[in-house]
């Protein structure tokens, strides 16, 4: 079945022709049955090849930015989740406590070094009591 809608190609063409279209006027104006120099061509494959490598750069620039972009808002937004998850865990009361008990064999090496520093203060203590006796 066919549509009764115009066609994009003859949408084009109606606008082209309408007057005060840039198109339009630009047709009216160009001299298109007139020769075309050497220089002319050499200037229109030059901003052609410019043209051409500057949407090549921008498609470089997009591929690389793009995913960059989509893993920096998900990383950001993964991360603010486990943030509310871990601050929601931890700070329950009876799990609070949980976490904040020590453990046996770190009391044990806490009370060896307590008792390590004060036998290291108390032979300070002795050293500075020998080395001020005068005879």
């Amino acid at each position: 079945s066919r549509s009764l809608s115009p066609s994009p190609t003859s949408d084009r063409l109606a606008l082209r022709n309408q007057p005060g279209n840039v198109v339009s006027d630009f047709h009216d104006q160009v001299d298109f049955s007139a020769p075309i120099d050497q220089k002319s061509v050499r200037e229109t494959e030059i901003v052609k090849e410019l043209v051409t490598t500057y949407y090549v750069i921008v498609r470089r620039h997009m591929q690389d930015h793009v995913p960059k972009s989509i893993i920096h808002f998900l990383v950001n937004k993964l991360k603010d989740t486990i943030n509310t998850k871990l601050v929601e865990t931890f700070y329950k009361q009876d799990l609070l406590e949980t976490l904040l008990d020590e453990s046996e064999e770190v009391a044990r090496r806490r009370r060896a070094a307590k008792e390590m520093a004060a036998c290291l203060k108390e032979a300070m203590e002795t050293l500075n009591k020998v080395r001020e006796f005068k005879i």
